[in-house]
């Protein structure tokens, strides 16, 4: 046991800051555990709402320095990722490749996808229908060729 009144007051404060990093932490880690309990029970509603929960009490935890910024960012990180696949599994993909076009009976007519290569029932009421690639997410189209 410290003797002098300096150390003593230290491990006073050493203590008390032990127990309020414990808190956070476990408070952090109960977080944590909720939402991946919500992952794996596959509640995407669920698992978003605890995702923006675990994300403010991580990032709290980090500002009072009981964990590293670092450490936080991974953790939030991590957690982002495995909700955002879980999301994906229960939606569709935009970017998958395209199965069937839409039938002429919609207006739409897509030349260059056609079998013929034309479109038999007269020009298309709109212009072609651009179908976005993984490759051209985030840029716009390709020009059409009649506005060089």
């Amino acid at each position: 046991m410290a003797n002098h009144k300096s150390a003593i007051k230290r491990a006073k404060q050493s203590e008390a800051r032990r127990m309020r990093n414990r808190m956070r932490k476990s408070r952090m880690k109960t977080a944590i555990r909720k939402l991946e309990e919500a992952i794996r029970n596959n509640a995407v509603d669920e698992a978003v709402e605890r995702l923006r929960e675990a994300t403010s009490i991580i990032a709290k935890t980090a500002s009072k320095g009981t964990i590293h910024r670092n450490t936080a960012s991974r953790k939030i990180s991590r957690l982002t990722r495995k909700v955002n696949g879980l999301k994906a599994r229960k939606a569709p993909d935009p970017f998958s490749p395209v199965t069937s076009l839409p039938s002429r009976s919609a207006g739409i007519c897509v030349p260059s996808l056609s079998p013929q290569g034309s479109c038999e029932a007269g020009p298309s009421p709109g212009p072609p229908l651009f179908v976005p690639s993984p490759r051209t997410f985030g840029r716009s189209p390709p020009p059409r060729p009649d506005r060089d």
